[in-house]
């Protein structure tokens, strides 16, 4: 059914992205640690409300979710303990992903300047705008395609 709506969400995806690259081109500015955090303590309970922050973001991942319905969705008919090794991989390549990002991000961190911080969201604000765009010139191709 949602076929239908094909050309109506992949139009309102590409604005969305374009108005995102816009955001990040022309409004987003960088606040380094010192601007946000201005001499404020972080408390233990801070601390688990990251926690859980971190976990929800990183369980709502489309990525993530898309993993995990590709699993249950192949192991379906599979007898219990397949399921669950398949299930135990996922788990395994999901927290090996985060331990590597979490060591790549270390290493960036030193890299990461106020300068660099501002080119590398230049780039991703125009990267958004393109990609809305050929979503929308995509969907426009393929429908006078499909029409011919």
């Amino acid at each position: 059914q949602l076929s239908n709506y094909k050309t109506a969400i992949g139009i309102c995806g590409g604005i969305f992205l374009m108005a995102l690259g816009i955001f990040y081109l022309f409004i987003k500015k960088y606040h380094s640690k010192e601007d946000i955090d201005g001499g404020i303590k972080i408390g233990g309970a801070t601390y688990a409300k990251l926690f859980i922050t971190g976990f929800l973001i990183n369980t709502l991942n489309p990525g993530v979710i898309t993993l995990w319905f590709a699993a249950a969705a192949k192991s379906i008919g599979n007898p219990i303990n397949e399921r669950m090794m398949t299930f135990a991989i996922c788990l395994g390549l999901n927290m090996s992903a985060d331990i590597l990002k979490i060591n790549v991000a270390g290493k960036l961190k030193k890299k990461l300047t106020e300068k660099n911080i501002n080119i590398i969201n230049k780039i991703s604000g125009i990267l958004f705008i393109v990609f809305g765009l050929l979503l929308i010139l995509g969907l426009f191709y393929n429908k006078v395609k499909s029409q011919s």
